[in-house]
């Protein structure tokens, strides 16, 4: 019996150990630079990409409009896509980007951006 307790304690001691370790750890923000977008329909959108340190994460802050969105990435089939599961979506596939203000509208289209040089 004491033999149980003691591996029984042993165990739960290290499990506490492992516990209070994961906690302490710390997660950091990476941030890549601001990315400008000139779009088929005139439209003119920078993004700035961001990921957590432990790669749980990753999202784009887009800017257009004078307004600013937030979108986490999601799951594709091919590329990288974004969405807020609402509104937006902005996919990064084949050298492009499809971006659509209307996700949930089915009569409604992305549009084709392309990366502009920025300018010192």
């Amino acid at each position: 019996m004491k033999k149980i307790v003691l591996i029984v304690s042993a165990f739960m001691l290290v499990c506490g150990v492992q516990v209070a370790s994961a906690k302490t750890s710390t997660l950091t923000l990476s941030a890549g630079k601001a990315v400008h977008y000139q779009c088929d329909n005139g439209a003119r959108v920078s993004g700035i990409y961001y990921n957590l340190s432990d790669n749980s994460l990753s999202f784009v802050k887009l800017t257009f409009n004078k307004e600013q969105y937030t979108l986490p990435s999601v799951v594709a089939a091919s590329g990288v896509r974004y969405s807020d599961g609402r509104m937006l979506e902005w996919w990064e596939h084949a050298g492009e980007v499809l971006f659509n203000q209307e996700v949930n509208n089915s009569s409604s289209s992305a549009v084709v951006c392309k990366e502009v040089a920025t300018h010192r």
